[in-house]
């Protein structure tokens, strides 16, 4: 999961950065609110999607199926009773402990803009609802629109007029958007930029519609001689924001963007295309971890007494009986058993004796698990440095799987294995099964 997040943000900033260079200062804001709303929820689709046809261009790795490592927590239960680990989702605590921190915030907003609406003279109009309220504030809500009694007579029309195209064209829907994602990603500060970026495309949308109607000069000295005190309410549509102030009438000023310059537009093309092949790389990585109920075979296989390599194609095309094999010269060495005579036998024990000392098995009283047979199947890499990356798991519980992680991830550095005269990354596969017995 958070790869997943990591990924989905990384895609933002791209999205954003294409924004700020090529769109933001043209006068498509129609085009520029659409883009501004579907790139979010791009980003957090496109990690999700997997295109086979281009995982089937992925470079083959080799993968080198290890034997079984059995566990039997009921031969060391007075040694587990003794130390018992908690078992505590931290991530999980941190992350709703910050949505509801964020959705208490939204809830307060909510309210002040409630109790605001009820202490306040209101009046039904066909196209909106008018609030009268107790100052110079002017904005918008849905189909709300609130006007203080401060503002000059002279202005209401114009203001309202103004605020109306807000209504008409349903920008609060995008402003609660944001709102949303800010309390479900509460953590991802992209989503206040892409709030802010949306609501200057609101105010350009309402200053191009209400100066058809008005003297463009005129518009200019309304907007620099009145002041408003804005509320901090992140969702609505204030008349006049003075951060925005500078930046919409220059883009008042600006000539309208010709047609052509929304051939711009795709240049988001490679970028999707990239995207997308970048996360369909790292999801065949995470695919080839997917074990099923009839692939227990291929995971511990093993041929002769040789050491084979299986290309992870062989589980994407299993159904079609393809199976590719291929020998690697020198598969990589665990520390300590470069001078064994059977340098395979004492890589796997050696495996096996790490994962059955460093393995929590108290884990399986601690959980309560009831008797039976538990497996988690480990997937891991030895880069050509000899380091252990990649290391996925998946297994009947999710404490099983991080455990078995964290034993493999401390793994010591290995001798890196060798093809054709070069270092390569290996991957291995190792079942992990703990056998749960009945409580004497």
């Amino acid at each position: 999961m958070f790869d997943y997040f990591i990924k989905a943000i990384l895609f933002q900033i791209l999205f954003l950065i294409l924004y700020d260079i090529l769109l933001k200062k043209e006068t498509f804001f129609r085009w520029n609110r659409w883009y501004l709303l579907a790139t979010p929820l791009l980003s957090y689709c496109i990690p999700l999607v997997s295109i086979k046809s281009v995982v089937q261009f992925v470079p083959q790795k080799y993968i080198i199926a290890l034997p079984e490592v059995v566990l039997n927590p009921s031969k060391v239960i007075e040694q587990a009773a003794t130390a018992p680990e908690q078992v505590f989702n931290y991530m999980q605590v941190f992350y709703w402990t910050g949505f509801v921190v964020a959705l208490i915030i939204f809830l307060i907003k909510l309210s002040t803009l409630y109790r605001l609406l009820k202490m306040s003279n209101k009046i039904t109009l066909p196209e909106y609802i008018l609030v009268t309220i107790e100052n110079t504030v002017a904005f918008s809500f849905f189909n709300y629109i609130f006007l203080g009694n401060g503002i000059s007579k002279a202005d209401k029309q114009k203001i309202i007029s103004h605020e109306l195209i807000h209504v008409k064209q349903w920008h609060s829907f995008d402003l609660l958007f944001f709102e949303f994602q800010k309390m479900l990603c509460w953590f991802n500060p992209l989503s206040y930029i892409y709030q802010n970026r949306i609501a200057e495309i609101h105010e350009y949308i309402a200053d191009a519609q209400s100066v058809k109607n008005t003297d463009i000069t005129t518009y200019f000295n309304r907007l620099l001689a009145e002041t408003f005190g804005v509320r901090h309410l992140s969702f609505i549509n204030p008349f006049l924001k003075h951060s925005l102030i500078k930046k919409r009438i220059v883009m008042l000023q600006k000539n309208r963007s010709k047609k052509l310059l929304r051939l711009k537009y795709l240049f988001l093309v490679p970028v999707l295309a990239g995207m997308l092949l970048y996360s369909s790389c790292e999801k065949e990585e995470e695919n080839e971890i997917n074990i099923g109920k009839n692939e227990k075979h291929s995971l511990s296989q093993q041929i002769d007494g040789e050491a084979k390599t299986e290309s992870p194609k062989s589980k994407d095309y299993a159904n079609e009986n393809v199976v590719p094999f291929a020998v690697i010269d020198k598969a990589p060495v665990f520390p300590g058993c470069e001078d064994a005579k059977d340098k395979k036998k004492c890589f796997e024990e050696s495996i096996q004796n790490h994962v059955q000392k460093n393995f929590n098995i108290a884990l399986a009283n601690t959980l309560g698990l009831k008797p039976d047979k538990k497996r988690v199947y480990v997937q891991f890499k030895i880069k050509n440095d000899g380091n252990i990356t990649h290391v996925k798991a998946r297994g009947t519980h999710q404490q099983l799987e991080k455990e078995a992680q964290n034993v493999i991830y401390n793994l010591p550095q290995m001798i890196p294995g060798e093809h054709n005269g070069k270092k390569v990354a290996v991957k291995y596969t190792l079942p992990i099964t703990l056998i749960i017995s009945e409580k004497q």
